[in-house]
């Protein structure tokens, strides 16, 4: 739809639902400029969806940093819907082929600014592809069991993941909106630094995909928290840690 279809539209739904919010589904284009010209709220980042899986399947965060500056531009016209999954794409955990990684996107997921969303059946390690043909999208779309104890192929590892991010999102709620640099960053190891917009709050989080610990330059921030990673700053093989100041 154009723009001006959704600019003409939305002001007189607004009037009659002041609370509701507003997402479009986009995949390429101008985000900034079509969320100003539209009036949507947001608008999917499909940038930010393949940069995740791809950077930690091939094992190149360059490609990850790259559009995190792009994300972080986005972040200061308005708040993008962020996720790994949703009904028309491959589910992420069939997209990373390391189960070892599943959860650092998790992981990005909760970090992120913007307002991320969970596919259902993501948060228990649900592999499923999607197959370019007639009907091809009915096996990222299944129906789920009745009763959460018939799941026979949960990954509680994910579900954990899911959380330990959702408890930091809870406890951060200036996540959404904050602003983030990248440091430290090659191939297999990265740390992203999040501040918040309003305040002298701030957290980072580091990836290691490598198989030998990774630590954090501790000079970068004050103290650590044992709740949150060790006090070293050390980030175990094939794991991540947020970190806070």
């Amino acid at each position: 739809m154009p723009a001006s279809f959704w600019a003409a539209v939305l002001p007189a739904v607004r009037e009659e639902f002041p609370d509701a919010w507003f997402v479009g589904e986009m995949i390429h284009g101008d985000y900034i400029d079509y969320v100003k010209t539209s009036g949507l709220d947001s608008v999917t980042e499909y940038e930010l969806w393949w940069a995740i899986w791809s950077s930690i399947d091939t094992i190149n965060f360059h490609v990850l940093e790259w559009t995190l500056g792009r994300h972080a531009k986005f972040v200061e016209h308005f708040l993008p819907l962020t996720f790994l999954g949703n009904h028309d794409v491959t589910r992420v955990a069939s997209q990373i082929s390391d189960p070892r990684h599943w959860s650092h996107a998790v992981a990005l997921l909760g970090f992120l600014p913007g307002v991320p969303c969970v596919y259902y059946g993501d948060e228990f390690g649900l592999r499923q592809s999607k197959n370019n043909r007639p009907s091809g999208d009915d096996a990222v779309r299944p129906e789920m069991p009745k009763e959460r104890w018939l799941f026979t192929h949960s990954h509680p590892e994910v579900e954990q993941a899911y959380r330990r991010v959702i408890r930091l999102r809870r406890r951060n709620p200036w996540l959404v909106d904050a602003m983030i640099e990248t440091e430290q960053v090659d191939k297999a190891r990265i740390v992203i630094r999040a501040r918040a917009r309003h305040s002298e709050q701030s957290l980072a989080l580091a990836l290691n995909l490598t198989g030998e610990p990774f630590v954090a330059r501790p000079t970068a921030w004050r103290c650590w928290r044992p709740s949150l990673t060790s006090q070293t700053g050390a980030v175990a093989p094939h794991g991540w840690a947020v970190i806070a100041d």
